[in-house]
């Protein structure tokens, strides 16, 4: 098994369809529609307008994933792709912590975040990742 626990409060990790792009696109759309910025019943509002707003997606989304692993690889759905939800409007490198958890079988091969073959990294591992370019 393979646990990803974003280590912030701003944004979330999310498992949806990773073929088509519009897909995020609409999820973002739908999650500004549910919590909006500048709400007047927001008390915290010391970071910025965009920052309770984050919070409270990060609320709704989680910070954290558990992924089976079947045969070396990440055990997902055909379509199935791992987002780094970013919710502030401008947010920073995000760290990932990944641990895999193991039963009676040693871990081999190299790591690689674009093929999903996480084998060969240390049972527990900070990964991180530059979500600025393209956020959800």
């Amino acid at each position: 098994m393979l646990n990803l626990f974003v280590q912030h409060t701003s944004c979330s990790l999310s498992i949806n369809e990773n073929y088509d792009p519009d897909v995020r696109t609409d999820i973002e759309s739908i999650l500004n529609h549910m919590v909006k910025e500048r709400e007047s019943y927001y008390e915290h509002s010391m970071e910025g307008p965009d920052d309770m707003p984050a919070l409270a997606k990060c609320s709704l989304l989680g910070v954290s994933l558990t992924i089976p692993i079947t045969g070396d690889k990440l055990n997902m759905g055909t379509w199935q792709g791992i987002y780094l939800c970013e919710f502030r409007n401008h947010g920073e490198s995000r760290k990932i912590v990944a641990t895999i958890y193991e039963s009676n079988k040693e871990i081999t091969g190299q790591p690689s975040p674009t093929n999903q073959a996480y084998f060969g990294m240390p049972s527990y591992l900070v990964w991180q990742e530059d979500c600025r370019e393209d956020p959800v």
